[in-house]
């Protein structure tokens, strides 16, 4: 309150005694002009329990926000359900100044609900009071004027009434004076009309007067409580003219309340209008339908007969006349005239007219024949009331969809019993589908009149020479289509070669004599190859459209294309068929198709790839298991290659052709189970690492956010900055060498400790000099050495390693990162698993060591010493032409011996999966090591180090002519060194990561050159883990 020029006046006992001292009964705060004698007549500004208007949306650090933009508006609403319960209960229970608890932060989310509840519970008790006053008398119809009256008045209220008191406030000068607070504290006042809105429908007016008075007791008081400390900072006379427009407003209010909602005759509310008359006079006699009357209404018919109605009862009129001669005169006699004539003029006039109700009798014969079945028509077998209902269903339109050549088979069945059964089990059958059953089950009904139709076609088959009439190959057919409608293709395929001996008995199809039947047979037939994508068996009619075939074997790109889409299309037919009640579709044979059709044909489609990815949408959504697997996996190669998001793929493909969750599935849902089934088998790093990365967050947004963040950490660096790398490295590399007391050098510290110096500073931008100190060097050595000891537990049951117990750990972690510009230095002991260095230092570093100390080892030791050459050259020149040879100043190039060290030894050997099967979880592994030394990737010497293959197969992807990248060439062979989608690993889809081990291989050597060094092959051997028990593995592209 500083700013407002108050003087602080204390009286202080004299032995400085305040204990017992209530500093809010003791303590003057007096307003002070003493600094601008010009501002008696002002409100200074303020900072705390006033119109403030320093909060803290209105912070000077905080951006600009425009008038017509969202976040403009989102400030006002920028509170939790917490805050607005807390705020809802000082209104109602007010122990302190309301402004102290807004804290600054006034909103308008409570402001606004509370005023629409009030509006609709006042719309709703004043219906209801309206209602009991009038109980019994007439129908009520809802008068939503109330509702408009009851809007216009609380927000007209709660809108313009803080307007117009702020705009005072800064008529008379006041400089804090907010608009925000005012309509807040005006808003959050309306709470207390919710309860009293409820309790005051009641039809005792004294009990509402009660309840509204109560009501606003409450409001005015909170209102005055809140308002008088402002007020009063004006002058006397000011201030109290003020605050009595406050109440006396309010209390405006709440008459205004109480007399158009709760008050008996509101004027707020139109009774109905009634009806004149004899209330049976507005009845209209109704006829029921009937095929020979169709009136379905008759309007007020003339009468047919004349009521005369019966004069009234005659009076008599006296005339008083003065002479008798009188009575002779004009004006008497007119009058006399008059009084005869009244009775005669009543009776002439003609009654009014009135409704006249009557009975309409018909001919009974008339009725005959005008239900849905006719009574006339005989039927091979007794037509009970369920086969009736059974066959009316067939005929009716509300659901026609199932029954295309209806009345051809509606003909077929008049001549076969088992025909008529059939057909009247598959009306059952369709009706179970419609009601909800599911596929396969069929009802009672269903099930008895298909037995029975099977019984008839048995007993005739079994005959010693059966007569194959026109009736039973229709009953044949009626066995297709009853298995078409419940989705039993097995027992279709037993049915179809039947029927088809049985034509050929007959000399084909061409020889049935009905054309009703030969349409019912080839339609069925089409149609169960339809769903089976299959070669029909008959020949089409001649006035049908004929169709192509397509071979199972593709030679044209153009044609595997074709039937790519024609393959989904196909399944968005039978999930777009499903949805309106059509029969079901073989979708799961079109979704098996086109696996097997993309792991035998993945071509590239260019421009066109929404094509793709619409088609593997639809094979991902139709499939599960390991072929749903294979098709998100696919989605997400797709995003990866061409450098797209997931949601941009999934807006694409469904501008081409898609129904939104057609089965209830969607493509997040099935990324979101493959980052469970990841996440589940590496919960073991948590335990020991307490990290919460890509590799084990179960939210699959999570690690899209990760994923996205790594993509900026490994950013295009220029050849510039890749030469200062260098440098940095072989710096680093060289003063190892030289600070090595013995002749005996550990080849894994030095790798580990160097791959783990780069990682940090490039992942958290630390300067050389924060990385060489002495202590520094202790620490990232410790580190190096902690984390692969702490990995190797990892995969050791039981687990013995807590990540909360490694003190020492902790503390070196963040000695190293403490000068980083990330959170860490707020957590030194990492508790929050999301705020631990190691979810980036763990992925970098652990996989990577590993294979600059096993290619060190297999250039440096194992070669004839050109490949350390090639290595060398890199170092000092690390650009894409040495990288690549691409001068072919060698014979190789650092980029074919490093994708040669790491399909000999991938960072990475086994991946573990877990898998929901069956309500339990299934464990699988995969092994890359073995993965990639099969044959289409080194199809001689696999397990032998030769970089040119590499040469080899780049030169056989450019004789396909395929335009994928390479790499996915490369991948689709085996070669899976830093995973596939949709957990390739950032750095691995582009050369970051070979480049990055290029120049630590290269830094080592060079540095070993300087002198004769001997490996530790024990520490190596122990520290790689090649003595940990093999494991049965399966074979399957997972990535880590």
């Amino acid at each position: 309150m500083a700013n407002r020029g108050y003087d602080v006046v204390v009286d202080v006992d004299a032995e400085g005694d305040l204990g017992h001292t209530d500093l809010q009964e003791d303590l003057e705060f007096h307003s002070s002009n003493f600094e601008d004698p010009q501002n008696r007549n002002k409100i200074a500004p303020d900072t705390t329990a006033s119109f403030s208007g320093s909060s803290s949306r209105n912070a000077s650090g905080s951006p600009k926000k425009f008038l017509w933009s969202i976040q403009f508006y989102a400030q006002f609403f920028d509170v939790d359900t917490n805050e607005v319960i807390k705020r809802c209960w000082a209104a109602l229970y007010p122990r302190a100044n309301f402004l102290d608890v807004l804290e600054g932060n006034p909103d308008l989310y409570g402001p606004f609900w509370i005023a629409t509840t009030v509006v609709f519970i006042l719309f709703m008790t004043g219906t209801i009071s309206w209602k009991l006053d009038h109980r019994g008398q007439e129908h009520y119809s809802y008068d939503f004027g109330l509702l408009s009256g009851a809007a216009g008045l609380i927000y007209g209220y709660t809108g313009i009434i803080p307007i117009g008191l702020w705009a005072t406030l800064k008529w008379f000068g006041s400089e804090s004076a907010n608009l925000m607070e005012c309509w807040a504290l005006y808003g959050y006042a309306n709470l207390i009309w919710i309860p009293v809105a409820l309790i005051s429908w009641s039809p005792i007016s004294i009990l509402n007067y009660v309840f509204v008075g109560i009501g606003f007791l409450i409001s005015a008081s909170f209102l005055f409580r809140n308002l008088y400390p402002v007020l009063s900072a004006t002058d006397v006379r000011t201030s109290k003219i003020l605050l009595i427009v406050v109440v006396a407003l309010h209390a405006g209010l709440a008459i205004a309340i109480k007399i158009l909602f709760f008050a008996h005759k509101s004027p707020a509310i139109k009774a109905p209008k009634e009806t004149k008359g004899d209330p049976a006079a507005s009845a209209r006699p109704t006829f029921q339908t009937s095929p020979c009357f169709p009136f379905t209404e008759v309007q007020d018919l003339p009468k047919f007969s004349k009521t005369v109605t019966p004069m009234a009862t005659k009076r008599l009129e006296f005339i008083n006349v003065s002479d008798p001669s009188d009575a002779k005169a004009a004006a008497i006699r007119t009058k006399v005239r008059k009084h005869v004539m009244k009775d005669i003029g009543r009776a002439r006039r003609r009654p009014k007219k009135s409704p006249t109700t009557f009975e309409v009798i018909f001919n009974p014969q008339c009725q005959l024949g005008s239900r849905e079945i006719d009574p006339f028509v005989r039927f091979p077998i007794e037509m009970g009331e369920t086969e009736r209902s059974l066959l009316s269903m067939i005929f009716r339109d509300v659901d026609c969809t199932q029954y295309a050549h209806r009345y051809e088979w509606f003909s077929v069945a008049l001549i076969d019993e088992a025909t008529m059964l059939l057909v009247l089990s598959n009306s059952a059958a369709h009706r179970d589908r419609v009601n909800g059953l599911p596929i396969g089950q069929k009802s009672p009904d269903a099930h008895e009149l298909y037995l029975r139709a099977l019984e008839s076609v048995n007993r005739r088959l079994l005959k010693p020479e059966p007569e194959i009439s026109e009736g039973l190959v229709g009953a044949i057919a009626g066995l297709m289509t009853h298995n078409d409608i419940v989705g039993n293709f097995e027992e279709w395929t037993v049915h179809v070669n039947g029927l088809e001996k049985l034509l050929a008995t007959r000399g084909g199809i061409n020889n049935i004599s009905t054309r009703e039947l030969k349409d019912t047979i080839l339609y069925i037939e089409l149609r169960g190859a339809f769903y089976q994508d299959i070669i029909p068996r008959f020949p089409l009619s001649a006035t049908w459209v004929s169709y192509t075939t397509v071979e199972d074997e593709y030679h044209d790109e153009a044609a595997i294309k074709e039937e790519f889409l024609r393959l989904a299309s196909l399944f968005y037919l039978g999930v777009l068929w499903a949805k309106f009640g059509v029969l079901p579709l073989g979708t799961a044979i079109y979704s098996k198709k086109l696996y097997e059709l993309h792991r035998r044909h993945p071509l590239f489609w260019g421009e066109l790839w929404p094509f793709e990815a619409w088609y593997l949408l639809v094979g991902a959504v139709g499939s599960s298991g390991e072929m749903r697997h294979y098709f998100f996996e696919e989605i997400w190669a797709l995003c990866l290659r061409d450098g797209l998001s997931i949601d941009e793929v999934l807006v694409k493909a469904k501008e081409v052709m898609w129904v939104e969750d057609a089965k209830g599935e969607s493509i997040e849902g099935g990324y979101a189970a493959l980052v469970r089934a990841r996440a589940t088998s590496n919960q073991r790093l948590v335990t020991v690492f307490g990290i919460d990365n890509a590799f084990t967050t179960f939210d699959s947004q999570r690690k899209s956010d990760l994923v996205g963040e790594a993509n900026h950490k490994v950013k295009n660096m220029s050849d510039e900055e890749w030469q200062q790398l260098a440098h940095r490295t072989a710096y680093w590399a060289a003063s190892k060498i030289n600070s090595t007391d013995t002749q005996r050098l550990d080849l894994t510290e030095f790798a580990q400790s160097l791959t783990m110096k780069v990682s940090l500073s490039l992942l958290f931008d630390l300067g050389a000099e924060l990385l060489e100190s002495e202590e520094a060097e202790d620490h990232i050595a410790f580190i190096a050495k902690e984390i692969n000891r702490l990995w190797l537990a990892s995969k050791i049951d039981p687990i013995t390693e807590k990540w909360e117990e490694q003190s020492r750990f902790h503390k070196a972690l963040h000695h190293v990162t403490n000068s980083s510009k990330t959170r860490v230095a707020e957590c030194p002991h990492f508790a929050d698993p999301k705020e631990n260095p190691l979810n980036w230092i763990l992925p970098a570093y652990e996989s990577m060591w590993r294979i600059v100390l096993t290619t060190v080892r297999q250039v440096y030791f194992y070669t004839d010493g050109y490949e350390s050459k090639v290595m060398r050259r890199f170092l000092e020149e690390p650009c894409r032409r040495t990288f690549r040879n691409e001068d072919k100043v060698c014979s190789t190039s650092a980029h074919h011996v490093i994708k040669e060290c790491l399909r000999l030894y991938p960072p990475i050997r086994r991946i573990g999966r877990t898998l929901p099967e069956n309500g339990e979880a299934k464990h699988i592994k995969a092994d890359i090591r073995q993965c990639q030394r099969n044959h289409l990737l080194a199809d001689f010497e696999p397990d032998e180090f030769h970089p040119k293959r590499w040469e080899y197969i780049e030169a056989q992807y450019r004789d396909t002519g395929d335009a994928k990248s390479l790499s996915d060439f490369e991948e689709q062979l085996g070669f899976l060194p830093f995973g596939s989608a949709p957990f390739k690993c950032p750095a691995g889809k582009s050369n970051f990561a070979f480049r990055m081990i290029g120049i630590l291989v290269g830094a080592i050597i060079d540095s070993m050159d300087q002198a004769n060094w001997h490996e530790d092959f024990d520490r190596l051997h122990d520290v790689l883990g090649s003595s940990r028990e093999e494991e049965n593995v399966l074979l399957y592209d997972f990535s880590y």
